[in-house]
């Protein structure tokens, strides 16, 4: 089953880094993408080891388990927090709105790389 949640979130990452972005909005979506890779990813790791994740879309609360499941987590890892702000909830337009320059994103598909990566390799060793 933890094998189904990696092939997720590595379509997740794919389909957020290979998608068209042109406005704000697309790098929103997309983001919320990077977001969801990290999640699915999280949640592929702790039902490798017999948890079964909450559900949610909190990364901050699957980290914590992963934490708690003696898991020790880099610091690359906990950049992951970051991606909160994209939660699913953020693919909904609002009255607050910033900039995501396309270095930005970058960096953040980076994160979300890292994060998937450091998961499925924990389940390899």
């Amino acid at each position: 089953m933890h094998k189904k949640w990696f092939r997720d979130a590595e379509a997740e990452l794919r389909s957020a880094v290979s998608s068209d972005k042109q406005e704000y909005y697309d790098y929103k979506r997309a983001c919320c993408g990077l977001h969801m890779s990290v999640e699915k990813a999280f949640k592929g790791l702790l039902i490798f080891i017999g948890i079964e994740p909450e559900h949610t879309h909190n990364i901050d609360l699957l980290l914590d388990a992963l934490i708690n499941s003696k898991f020790e987590i880099p610091d690359y890892v906990e950049y992951s927090l970051d991606l909160m702000k994209f939660a699913p909830r953020a693919r909904y337009a609002t009255e607050e709105e910033s900039d995501i320059s396309d270095e930005l994103f970058r960096c953040y598909v980076k994160i979300a790389s890292d994060c998937v990566l450091w998961a499925k390799q924990q389940t390899e060793k």
